[in-house]
């Protein structure tokens, strides 16, 4: 009786109500329509990942370049960022000048709205080096990345951000 009494819907309020309940189907029908769009975007994204992280393991450095938007942003853990490709070419070349990728890539988490995206997950593998220098290995990287399509309907790295998912061992100085 108490509830009965407080949640009454006052007359003029109704057809408001009416309103919303049908913007609101209205929409959440829209939703269900880009479901089968997101997903064929979702394959897209996954390509692209898997297309960057193959071309670097072949040592195509080009190729790689060429995934990134020429306003992108790298982000690597402890630097400051890095702008556009005309400044994070030079900052990645000397990798593939001097080593041999084997990277894989667990993607966790991909999603789209409209011309934007982004996907999460982690990166490992190893960097051989062409020079007697030890072998250098990627544990358990997490990455962000940032994606936007082209004029041409490509996707492209807008923004790239990764850091080491556990922290450096700290040294204890007694």
């Amino acid at each position: 009786m108490y509830i009965k009494d407080r949640v009454g819907i006052n007359s003029s309020f109704r057809p408001l109500l009416c309103l919303v309940l049908f913007t609101s189907s209205c929409v959440a029908s829209k939703q269900g329509d880009q479901t089968n769009y997101s997903a064929d975007e979702k394959q897209a994204i996954e390509k692209t990942l898997t297309g960057i992280i193959e071309t670097a393991n072949a040592g195509d450095f080009e190729s790689v370049m060429s995934y990134f938007a020429h306003d992108a942003v790298a982000m690597p853990s402890g630097e400051m960022p890095v702008f556009g490709t005309e400044l994070i070419r030079p900052r990645i070349q000397p990798m593939f000048d001097q080593s041999q990728l084997f990277i894989f890539l667990t993607s966790e988490e991909t999603e789209v709205s409209g011309n934007v995206a982004f996907a999460r997950g982690y990166v490992s593998g190893r960097m051989e080096p062409r020079s007697s220098a030890p072998t250098r290995y990627i544990d358990q990287n997490e990455y962000l990345v940032i994606l936007r399509k082209d004029s041409g309907s490509r996707w492209k790295i807008a923004r790239l951000m990764w850091h080491p998912m556990w922290p450096p061992p700290q040294t204890i100085v007694q």
